[in-house]
């Protein structure tokens, strides 16, 4: 089972090709969908969310498009997540005795840290795969 689903992946992808180009100007929909190969109308699904929560905004006329509605470094990645996904969880904590919740509310702090980063950090991934910055497993 995957902890995310492919609206939670491609909505981090869109977000991340959307903080790639200049900031001040507008992208289409479609340009984005082309750059993160997802199709446009899953796309518009998942900005339909992403505007509604205030991480995008769009502006209207011939060069419109979209836009981070602020600074990838303010933009967690945890937030977006959650705003596509819901609530992060590791395990359904009803089913569990005492000391498995336990274990799992540790879990589910340790998963949460790590996920809660800027937007802007994803570009070290990259920079990695580009063979730009020291990488080992």
């Amino acid at each position: 089972m995957a902890l995310l689903s492919t609206k939670g992946i491609y909505g981090l992808r869109a977000l991340y090709e959307l903080s790639s180009k200049d900031l001040k100007t507008p992208t289409k929909l479609r340009e984005i969908a082309d750059l993160s190969d997802i199709s446009l109308n899953y796309l518009e699904q998942i900005f339909t969310i992403l505007k509604k929560e205030g991480f995008v905004k769009s502006i209207r006329g011939a060069e419109g498009g979209y836009m981070l509605a602020k600074p990838p470094s303010q933009i967690s990645i945890l937030s977006v997540i959650e705003a596509l996904e819901g609530e992060l969880q590791i395990a359904n904590k009803s089913h569990l005795n005492d000391p498995l919740k336990l274990f799992y509310l540790e879990c589910q702090k340790v998963l949460e840290d790590f996920f809660d980063i800027p937007l802007s950090n994803i570009k070290e991934y990259h920079l990695k795969l580009l063979g730009q910055l020291n990488y080992t497993i």
